[in-house]
């Protein structure tokens, strides 16, 4: 399994009249599809509009953000991306 993650407006809907189905929509989810195929089996891959919005709301140390290869997103454009993990110690004091 891989994961990508990327941050920016989508719109989510029901589809469907026989088989409905909750989907999202918007330009935010081909970084994430991005992000998912530039990652390694059984990692985590974020760009870095989600980095920054990750160091805003998580507390120091609650994640690891190595920095990893640049990724051509679909306007032509490259994004910085991250390997996200967690560290191996839990962090004290957090909610």
């Amino acid at each position: 399994m891989r994961v990508g993650l990327h941050y920016g407006d989508t719109v989510g809907g029901v589809v469907g009249e026989k088989m409905l189905r909750y989907h999202l929509f918007g330009p935010a989810l081909e970084g994430v599809t991005r992000m998912e195929q530039s990652c390694e089996e059984g990692g985590v891959r974020c760009s870095q509009v989600f980095a920054e919005v990750l160091r805003m709301h998580a507390s120091p140390g609650e994640f690891n953000l190595e920095l990893a290869e640049e990724v051509e997103m679909e306007d032509g454009r490259m994004c910085a991306s991250y390997t996200l993990s967690t560290p191996l110690t839990p962090v004290r004091g957090g909610a």
